[in-house]
């Protein structure tokens, strides 16, 4: 995850830059871009708690997250399988107890002194080990009924997701911490749905996935650019330059995954 998260981190640092001092305009949308952040953002702290605010590239908060909970993680497996697994639940049962009573979205730290995003983090992460365990040990169900279970969680999620009924903490739990889970091991039961989502295209969506989550706030911030300096001026209420937006956001992921990701993993 590192080297496109570097990269990204130095356009975006050279971008605001140039938006700021430059052509005299306020930051575009994350404002404390410090040199403190910086560090924090080179070390993959940014999520950790110990930032003031979001910067840079902010997407990247959640792989900081990742970092520090896969460490937590690793921390637990090393240790024998039982004490193990003891320290796993009860850090899942904890984390999620936590979003289950403060929301998911909450700017005060959980139990006191831990950001509540490395708590959900957690939480989503140890439902996930939660979710491989029951996959594992469970005997699968009919795939007739599996490709029924992901048509209907994939429906009744973008229903709610897409503001059609009230959200709320309780929803919002709800489908992060039961609904995604049994829609992912639905689909790994399924036929129909399992072969729609296999064709080439979706699988290289989803190959490109992480470049394409961090590399959308650089592409917004270089359209941003191009309007304020009045090379071009984009009519943001059309679908047509939603669409152009789409587009261009994985046409650059696709270039940064084969230019960036490859060899930085190589």
């Amino acid at each position: 995850i590192y080297p496109l998260h570097l990269v990204m981190l130095f356009a975006v640092a050279g971008m605001q830059a140039a938006l700021s001092f430059g052509l005299g305009q306020e930051p575009f949308v994350y404002k404390h871009n410090t040199p403190y952040n910086f560090g924090l953002n080179i070390l993959l702290l940014n999520g950790s708690g110990l930032q003031n605010g979001f910067s840079f590239n902010a997407p990247s908060w959640s792989i900081s997250t990742e970092f520090l909970v896969n460490l937590a993680f690793l921390a637990m497996i090393v240790a024998p399988r039982r004490v193990a697994a003891g320290a796993m639940a009860v850090a899942g049962s904890l984390a999620a107890a936590a979003m289950v009573s403060r929301g998911l979205i909450n700017a005060t730290p959980a139990f006191g002194w831990i950001d509540n995003d490395l708590v959900r983090t957690a939480a989503g992460f140890f439902v996930g080990v939660a979710a491989h365990g029951i996959y594992r040990r469970v005997p699968p169900p009919p795939s007739i009924l599996a490709d029924l279970a992901s048509i209907a969680i994939a429906a009744a999620s973008f229903v709610y997701l897409a503001g059609y009924v009230g959200w709320s903490n309780a929803g919002d739990v709800l489908a992060c911490l039961v609904g995604f889970p049994t829609l992912i091991i639905s689909v790994v039961h399924s036929r129909l749905v399992r072969s729609a989502l296999s064709a080439r295209s979706i699988v290289y969506l989803g190959t490109i996935s992480y470049s394409i989550y961090l590399v959308h706030f650089p592409v917004q911030l270089a359209v941003h650019i191009l309007d304020v300096s009045g090379t071009y001026t984009p009519n943001y209420s059309s679908r047509w330059f939603f669409l152009g937006f789409i587009i261009a956001v994985v046409l650059t992921a696709s270039a940064t995954y084969r230019l960036i990701e490859l060899p930085g993993k190589a």
